[in-house]
């Protein structure tokens, strides 16, 4: 759940990784967590949390 303030009541915007085994996030020795493009990034996330609580679902395995 990317939304961690669940005191509203909203619905669920459910989005599932596609088939593809990539993970979500990278964390390198070097730098920050980042997230891959595709997957979430192809969404205005901060939008979408405004009216919905943002589940996103990835590959087994996969964070």
């Amino acid at each position: 759940v990317i939304d961690t303030v669940l005191k509203t009541k909203k619905p669920i915007f459910l989005f599932c990784q596609g088939s593809m085994p990539l993970p979500l996030f990278v964390k390198s020795k070097d730098e920050p967590m980042w997230m891959i493009g595709g997957g979430v990034a192809n969404f205005n996330i901060e939008e979408i949390r405004k009216n919905y609580h943002l589940v996103v679902i990835s590959m087994p395995k996969h964070p």
